[in-house]
């Protein structure tokens, strides 16, 4: 319920960027817009426990892969959150938009993928630009998004607990 309201908060700042003459105020400090990373999180939560799975080792972050669509393979980063513990970040290159595609492999669970389509959107007041994002389709495991549009991309995982 905060995130939502947090979005709808950034909504309503975002919006107010023009002015009724659709001039734009090139004073833009005042201005809150929602982070432009592009990067997609992945929270691993045990099915059942709801535990997240990188805090307790149920996965070893050391036996993580991720290739793209060209299969070649993609860097990460382990961060913390004080609210969800500790989180998979996966980079998506903006260097051309289009069809994307990561396959995640980890030592106890099964291969999956994310698969995505990307756009760019430019500028437009002061907030900007934005990586958008459309047609999230993940297989293997249940899953929930907070998908704001554009990145970055939040996914909590269920993996089963063995």
């Amino acid at each position: 319920m905060i995130r939502k309201s947090a979005l709808a908060l950034l909504i309503l700042i975002f919006s107010s960027c023009n002015d009724s003459d659709d001039k734009i105020d090139p004073n833009c400090a005042a201005v809150l817009c929602a982070s432009g990373f592009n990067d997609i999180y992945l929270n691993f939560v045990g099915e059942t426990s709801e535990e997240n799975l990188l805090d307790n080792e149920s996965i070893d972050s050391t036996t993580i892969e991720i290739v793209d669509e060209e299969n070649e393979e993609v860097p990460f980063t382990l961060q913390e959150r004080t609210d969800s513990g500790m989180f998979l970040v996966i980079p998506v290159s903006i260097e051309t938009y289009g069809q994307k595609s990561f396959t995640i492999n980890f030592e106890g669970g099964n291969p999956f993928t994310i698969d995505f389509d990307t756009a760019f959107q430019a500028k437009e007041g002061c907030c900007g630009p934005y990586t958008l994002i459309e047609d999230v389709d993940i297989s293997a495991y249940p899953h929930e998004l907070i998908e704001p549009g554009h990145l970055p991309l939040h996914i909590t995982l269920h993996i089963p607990e063995s």
